[in-house]
């Protein structure tokens, strides 16, 4: 067999492989943007999930508070537990609809920071409620028990016991949010950080995370 006829089958092969190459990683693509999908589906459905409660928390809160609209601690409790349901309300929408606008025919990097960007404002969502709760939770619970049974029970409570939860709650809030700021929300992450990220954004954003993984590791086997 003369040279140019081997350089020739050896390029015929060449191609035959790329082609199978570019199939086999077409295929695989398909396969995990399916279950990138199936896994954003239960996703979507508990952030749902909990918009409803936040709009119910709203409208019962404003039922309690156009009741006593004259009363100087229903308006300062009340207003402060409306704004701070609204504003977790619109974090969860933000959630919903980054989720939602995620471009799945995007290369694989693009996709690995915009599934670690919502990882990041999932947890920043989480500190949020948890945070805000630790604070807010007593007087959640007050107007939430006065707008279910119709007893009077914010304007029963003793008023320094009251305030004396909300500044022990807003204490933890200061420390939580240092806390989280040095050691979580930064560009060099830890290890350890990562794991936490990862852990609280939930089980759906980790597998997909894990599935563009995949997808990433095997288009970089590729490369030529």
């Amino acid at each position: 067999m003369q040279l140019d006829d081997l350089q020739s089958t050896w390029t015929a092969h060449s191609d035959r492989l790329d082609k199978i190459l570019n199939i086999n990683e077409r295929l695989l693509r398909d396969v995990a943007m399916r279950q990138v999908r199936w896994s954003l589906t239960p996703y979507l459905l508990w952030r749902g999930i909990e918009l409803v409660l936040g709009v119910v928390v709203i409208a019962l809160t404003i039922t309690v508070l156009l009741s006593h609209l004259s009363e100087v601690r229903y308006l300062t409790v009340a207003g402060s537990v409306l704004a701070f349901a609204a504003f977790m309300a619109a974090r969860t929408i933000s959630l919903v609809t980054r989720a939602m606008r995620l471009d799945h025919s995007a290369e694989v990097a693009a996709m690995q920071r915009a599934i670690e960007s919502l990882k990041l404002i999932e947890f920043r969502v989480f500190k949020w409620a948890l945070l805000g709760g630790i604070v807010l939770w007593l007087p959640t619970a007050l107007l939430l028990f006065e707008a279910l049974l119709g007893v009077n029970a914010l304007a029963r409570v003793d008023l320094a016991w009251l305030v004396s939860n909300v500044v022990f709650g807003l204490l933890l809030f200061a420390i939580g949010q240092f806390l989280a700021k040095k050691h979580v929300e930064r560009a060099d992450l830890k290890p350890a950080m990562r794991r936490l990220v990862d852990h609280v954004s939930g089980r759906q954003l980790t597998t997909i995370s894990r599935h563009i993984e995949e997808l990433a590791e095997f288009s970089s086997k590729q490369a030529p």
